[in-house]
C-alpha cells in the first residue's frame, strides 16, 4: 500500500513539474510578443504596464483576454498600435468607415479618446477579468535572477538529490522494523 501511494505521489508531482515547466518555458518563448504565445481554450494573460486604464486596471495587474470574442462599446480590448506596442482601453465608440467597422479607444484614466481608429484585424483579444499586481511576480519570473531561483536552483537541487540517489551516497528509508 506504501509503494503504491508512492508511485501515484510520484507519478502526480512529475507531472506537475513538467507542465510548469512546460508553461514557463512559453512565457520566456514568447517575452515581448503576444502573437507567440500560446492561447489557452483561446485565453491569453497580458501585463498591464501603463496606468492609462486606472482604476479598472493598475500597473503590475494581469489582464486575462479571450482572443475570439467581438468587441462591443464600453468592453476593454487590447489592440496592436502601429509603433507595434500593445495597447489596453475601452472602446467609446464603433462606426463604418468605407465599408469596414472601426473603433474608438480611451483610457479610463485619459482626459480624450485615443486620436487612432482601430479594425477588428488590429484587436489582440477582448478582457475578460484582471488578476491584480500577478503581473510583477510574472516580470520578476521572466527575468534572470527570477529564473534562476525559481526554476534552475530547483532543477539543480532535484538533480543533485537524485544522483545521490542512484549512487547510494544517501541513507535509504527502513522499510520494517523486523524485530
Amino acid at each position: 500500500m506504501k509503494s503504491r501511494l508512492k508511485v501515484v505521489n510520484t507519478i502526480f508531482f512529475t507531472s506537475l513539474f513538467i507542465i510548469c515547466c512546460i508553461i514557463l518555458m512559453f512565457f520566456f518563448y514568447a517575452k515581448g510578443d503576444v502573437d507567440r504565445f500560446p492561447s489557452i481554450v483561446g485565453y491569453k494573460p497580458l501585463t498591464i504596464l501603463s496606468n492609462s486604464m486606472k482604476p479598472a486596471f493598475q500597473v503590475g495587474d494581469i489582464v486575462i483576454i479571450h482572443k475570439d470574442k467581438e468587441p462591443q462599446v464600453n468592453e476593454v480590448v487590447t489592440f496592436k498600435h502601429p509603433e507595434g506596442i500593445l495597447v489596453t482601453h475601452r472602446v467609446v465608440d464603433s462606426e463604418i468607415v468605407n465599408g469596414m467597422e472601426v473603433y474608438s479607444t480611451k483610457g479610463d484614466n485619459n482626459h480624450i479618446a485615443d486620436d487612432l481608429l482601430i479594425s477588428k484585424e488590429q484587436i489582440v483579444g477582448v478582457v475578460q477579468f484582471v488578476i491584480p499586481k500577478v503581473g510583477y511576480v510574472a516580470n520578476f519570473m521572466s527575468g534572470p535572477v527570477g529564473f534562476s531561483l525559481f526554476v534552475l536552483a530547483p532543477l539543480l537541487i532535484l538533480a543533485n538529490i537524485q544522483i545521490f540517489k542512484w549512487l547510494g551516497l544517501t541513507k535509504n528509508e527502513k522499510e520494517g522494523t523486523g524485530t
